[in-house]
């Protein structure tokens, strides 16, 4: 039996008692499960914590960060219909050696997260006095690690220490209140030096695949983005990201405004682009570059995974593609701006920071202190001074980032993260690294955007070649 024709099989054979998934194998990728989406909380408990933290006298409160609603039973749900698929498929489907041995990968994490959001659950449900709280918090953040990896005290040092050197050079400021927060900021930070300092590939090879992304996006590009249009509000927004889902056949998917939020993101469950409907307009440059983000890596990828022979490349990917998946998504950006960055040093730092890989391990509020002068300090430019209004602003971000890395953890407790965001730091360099070693041409280019597969492997770059 191939695995196409592994579908009939597996949709006959219900004897479980809910509605198998129509694709039944194609959903081995799904799993119905994305961790960070159980994470999101509820927007209004969560809206009520940030003022009553930010407003907070004494300095010293933490955040209670909420879990999504959703029922554990769904998570159950999600590990015996993947069981139940992959049975199926054990006895009766051929795979290739290299298609089992990633079929089995997948399974193996597709689990994995489940349990480690029901670690989530069980951690959260406990009360502060509970004796194991910090027994299960600390195996829920092992979880985590196991899954998405752990920093590098050699990259964070590198990090602190050029924080530490510009904020240092704000110490002469002439405005005595930029330099008392650059003073408070350098006592905050670890007190690290380290020579060593982020990768950023030559100009030739950013100049290089600026031309080429232009060839790749341009027509989506220009179906999209209204000529002489400066700014797009968040309906206009909707309207451009439809515009792109329809020029690259993403059918199925569409755009729409989410009340009460300020962000945009992709969510492979619904097939859905959803804009924050408070989100601030964007820019005719940020709206390309949110186009190429969302729309041009993380639906492009998918669609044209669905498209091959091969279902393991459906859905949202192979195990271990979050490795490149978002790293991917902010190079393109930078492509379009012919310009490399470090990016993602911020969670790098604020993950390190909550760890404690200085010897100091933080909980929410420490790492909320630093990070709300770090971005206020960020905006800080020649002899500007500091009002209110920039302070506030930073206080709104700041919280947001340290939610971000302490998302389904307790946040009165030291020493953990939930590490995914590490991918953002990592995935920027090593995917410039692999992408300066060979200029790619415009068909090579298409390879990496052939299903959500970690194109630094060459096991999962066979798979996508054998896929055609």
């Amino acid at each position: 039996m191939t695995m196409a024709e592994a579908l009939d099989t597996i949709n006959a054979t219900d004897q479980l008692p809910f509605a198998m998934a129509a694709e039944g194998f194609t959903r081995i990728p799904e799993a119905r499960l994305q961790v960070y989406e159980f994470f999101a909380g509820d927007p209004v408990h969560r809206y009520k914590e940030q003022i009553r933290v930010l407003q907070d006298a004494s300095h010293d409160s933490n955040p209670i960060l909420d879990l999504s609603p959703q029922v554990v039973g769904e998570l159950h749900n999600s590990r015996r219909r993947l069981a139940k698929i992959l049975g199926i498929v054990e006895q009766n489907v051929e795979a290739t050696p290299l298609e089992e041995s990633a079929m089995y990968e997948l399974s193996a994490r597709r689990a994995a997260e489940n349990y480690y959001v029901l670690q989530a659950y069980r951690v959260t449900d406990m009360p502060a006095e509970h004796p194991r709280r910090i027994q299960h918090a600390e195996r829920l953040h092992a979880m985590g690690v196991e899954l998405f990896g752990e920093p590098d005290k050699t990259v964070f040092d590198s990090l602190i220490s050029m924080e530490r050197q510009k904020a240092t050079n704000l110490l002469t400021h002439g405005d005595p209140a930029v330099r008392q927060l650059a003073q408070e900021y350098v006592d905050l930070l670890p007190d690290v030096t380290s020579p060593n300092t982020p990768y950023l590939p030559e100009q030739a090879t950013v100049d290089h695949y600026h031309n080429l992304i232009l060839e790749v996006y341009g027509g989506m590009l220009e179906a999209a983005i209204e000529p002489d249009k400066e700014n797009y509000k968040p309906a206009q927004m909707v309207q451009a990201f439809n515009k792109a889902l329809d020029y690259i056949g993403a059918s199925g998917w569409c755009a729409e405004l989410r009340p009460g939020a300020n962000i945009v993101n992709v969510n492979h469950e619904d097939k859905k682009v959803y804009v924050g409907a408070d989100r601030i307009p964007a820019s005719a440059m940020r709206m390309k570059k949110l186009l190429l983000h969302e729309v041009g890596i993380h639906v492009m990828r998918r669609i044209l995974g669905e498209q091959t022979a091969n279902p393991l490349l459906g859905g949202v990917g192979l195990s271990g593609n979050e490795a490149t998946e978002e790293g991917l998504g902010v190079v393109v950006e930078q492509m379009l701006d012919s310009k490399a960055l470090v990016k993602g040093e911020q969670h790098y730092m604020n993950i390190g920071l909550s760890l404690g890989l200085d010897g100091h391990p933080r909980d929410f509020r420490e790492v909320f202190e630093i990070e709300w002068r770090r971005k206020v300090l960020e905006k800080v430019e020649g002899n500007s001074n500091l009002d209110i209004q920039v302070v506030m602003k930073a206080y709104r971000i700041a919280y947001s980032n340290v939610v971000r890395v302490r998302r389904g953890t307790p946040a009165d407790v030291s020493g953990i993260a939930f590490t995914k965001d590490l991918a953002y730091y990592n995935g920027n360099g090593a995917i410039w690294k692999f992408l300066e070693q060979k200029l790619l041409t415009k068909d090579e280019f298409k390879k990496i955007l052939t299903g959500k597969h970690n194109f630094l492997r060459a096991d999962h770059r066979d798979l996508v070649d054998t896929a055609a």
